[in-house]
């Protein structure tokens, strides 16, 4: 009964929230997805954490630190933690003593293998991603997705989370190939070219799936440009956009001219996942936290403009709500001039 009148109020208040952004005429929503619809690190650090050490007795490598390391090294290159040929870029494919086909069977299969489990079993929406979306939808909001995660990845993410349903359009990254300075064969590219190629393919409900060039990658605006052509919006003013990353996001937001509500509860991880993306994973850990999408504890000096700091996805739209109504605080209006922060973000 309890449950019941509690998902009632929640269900009333996610109403009232669309309401009052259809009054106010915001005509889409754009937001990312990882670290704002759901949490890539609640399976990607579990799955290096247990699988590394594995990995290192395979390959005959004591040094986690440095194996860590290099396998961030190429993971901060390409910008994703999902390269597909990431393994087989790292000293450790040199050190193997055995054929590319070896490698693969012993280290590179393993490998995907533990991150796909870990991804289908710790994988969720955060709380009331769904109820938000689903709200909008009802509403006739279109929300689409516009991510730098590799497109083959971000397909499968949605899906897997359900919210490909209720997304009119999913836009994110090309998977670049390594290119002839790598020195790999096509035995090397094999397996990962088998990967992007079935992942890509996976069956979905977006109206829209673009895979865009490198060359939109987040903060370039050419992404949220290309969702608001397609679905006819003019006036960036008229978008809100949301995402966990200051840099990135808010960089979208902020040269497109469009509101943005930092999604801050992305950024809220355990201090044990902090360490191995910010430190082990970092090419350069002495340098501290990287101010790439890599890492998450960089420190931006200066905060983007922005309408809220929320504290879950159906914050966003009551924030929205706030800043549209004139409240004064620290919440800022879109067009607040930018401002010393120590706020944690990356």
């Amino acid at each position: 009964m309890a449950k019941n009148r509690k998902r009632k109020r929640r269900h009333t208040v996610v109403q009232r929230m669309v309401e009052a952004v259809k009054e106010h005429r915001i005509e889409l929503v754009a937001t990312d997805g990882d670290g704002t619809m759901y949490p890539f690190w609640d399976y990607f650090v579990p799955a290096m954490q247990k699988f590394v050490p594995q990995m290192a007795k395979v390959i005959g490598m004591n040094d986690l630190d440095l194996l860590s390391r290099e396998m961030g090294r190429v993971m901060a290159r390409y910008g994703t933690h999902e390269h597909p040929w990431t393994l087989e870029e790292t000293l450790m494919r040199k050190q193997f003593q055995g054929t590319a086909v070896e490698f693969r069977q012993q280290v590179v299969a393993p490998f995907w293998s533990a991150l796909d489990r870990y991804r289908t079993k710790y994988l969720r929406l955060y709380h009331d991603v769904r109820e938000t979306l689903q709200a909008l939808h009802d509403a006739g909001i279109p929300v689409v997705l516009v991510s730098d995660a590799p497109a083959h990845m971000a397909v499968v993410r949605a899906t897997q989370t359900g919210v490909d349903e209720l997304i009119a359009g999913c836009y994110a990254l090309e998977t670049e190939e390594p290119n002839a300075d790598a020195g790999l064969t096509d035995e090397d590219l094999a397996y990962g070219r088998e990967r992007v190629r079935d992942f890509a393919n996976t069956p979905h409900r977006f109206k829209v799936f673009r895979t865009m060039p490198k060359s939109h990658e987040k903060p370039s605006p050419l992404g949220l440009q290309m969702a608001m052509k397609d679905c006819g919006i003019t006036d960036p003013s008229k978008v809100l956009f949301t995402g966990d990353s200051l840099k990135k996001d808010g960089g979208v937001a902020k040269a497109v001219g469009s509101l943005f509500v930092w999604a801050r509860y992305g950024t809220n991880l355990p201090g044990g996942y902090k360490e191995l993306i910010d430190v082990k994973f970092n090419p350069d850990a002495k340098s501290g936290p990287s101010t790439s999408s890599h890492g998450v504890s960089y420190m931006p000096e200066v905060l983007p403009p922005m309408v809220a700091q929320a504290a879950s996805f159906a914050e966003l739209l009551r924030h929205l709500v706030r800043a549209r109504q004139g409240s004064s605080g620290t919440i800022l209006t879109a067009s607040a001039t930018p401002s010393a922060t120590k706020a944690v973000g990356h």
